[in-house]
């Protein structure tokens, strides 16, 4: 019985050798790290793993799906300097792998933008940073043309630029405008609220994806692009266009009002002692108001 344990201690001991000789090697300081001592010979060895196999057909969600280079517009729309083309509205309960909160619906825009904005000429003198010291009468003395007095000119494009697309792209659902989606700047081609985007030469196109979130069954929306400066556009995703831009409003209101051009209507008050991580002091209260807002202001005015 004692030849036994002795043996049993030894198997222990050895077994306890060959583990630790697996973690470096030892010097006065403590054990090494293998990979620092430089030798192959004490890295871990790899093992076998339990191959996974792979799905033959992956079907990417609609949001994520790249467009056929054929792809038809649902609908399309230009104001002068640009030409926005709907080519598909994905609907469901997530943006780009996140869920929508309860009640909600995502709305995924997968649009197409032209510039169409006509090439403007340019004296070649600005552009080398030459002082056109004739006073603009270069050509006066060369009957306005030819000669040695005429300008060069040069044609150049001229950039569509979008500083912030969260201030002129809307959904609008049931007479509702609602904000771009933070979620957009997930999607390929997805545009953030607070990006800029841009297209830089005439006849340029690029694709542009915006996600927002509407009520769960809205019937009537559209994308509502703001341009004041050459024109607005709206282009319908589903239903009634004009449904989905005016809508009908709110249909009860506890009070209405109109202020320079902006018809208010409060639909709500609800009153709380938290709000946002913070409480309320003693004898105080928090009040949520709900609004319903509608521009009266004419264009141009």
């Amino acid at each position: 019985m004692r030849s036994s344990r002795i043996r049993a201690g030894a198997f222990m001991l050895g077994m306890f050798v060959c583990s630790t000789a697996a973690l470096g090697q030892q010097d006065g300081d403590g054990w090494r790290d293998p990979y620092l001592t430089g030798d192959p010979a004490l890295y871990p060895q790899p093992l076998a793993a339990e191959a996974v196999p792979r799905t033959a057909d992956l079907i990417p969600d609609p949001s994520l799906a790249a467009l056929a280079a054929d792809a038809e517009p649902l609908a399309a729309g230009e104001n002068g300097s640009v030409r926005v083309a709907l080519m598909r509205v994905v609907r469901g309960d997530e943006i780009a792998g996140a869920s929508v909160p309860e009640g909600m619906e995502a709305v995924i825009l997968v649009t197409r933008w032209t510039n169409i904005h006509p090439r403007e000429l340019i004296e070649k003198s600005r552009l080398e940073g030459k002082a056109d010291r004739t006073y603009g009468v270069g050509g006066l003395f060369s009957g306005g043309g030819g000669g040695s007095g005429a300008k060069e000119m040069v044609e150049l494009d001229v950039p569509y630029k979008v500083p912030k697309a969260g201030q002129h792209a809307f959904l609008a659902a049931g007479g509702l405008a609602l904000d771009l989606s933070a979620g957009s700047a997930a999607l390929p081609n997805g545009v953030a609220p607070g990006a800029a985007f841009s297209i830089a030469r005439f006849g340029e196109s690029r694709e542009f994806r915006f996600a927002y979130l509407v009520p769960k069954g809205a019937a009537d929306i559209a994308f509502q692009f703001f341009d004041y400066g050459n024109g607005h556009i709206a282009l319908p995703g589903a239903g009634d266009l004009q449904a989905a831009l005016q809508g009908g409003g709110p249909a009860e209101a506890l009070d209405r009002g109109n202020i320079g051009g902006l018809e208010i209507a409060v639909t709500g008050v609800e009153y709380a002692t938290e709000h946002a991580g913070m409480t309320a002091p003693e004898g105080w209260r928090f009040v949520q108001v709900e609004l319903f807002g509608r521009s009266d202001a004419k264009q141009g005015g």
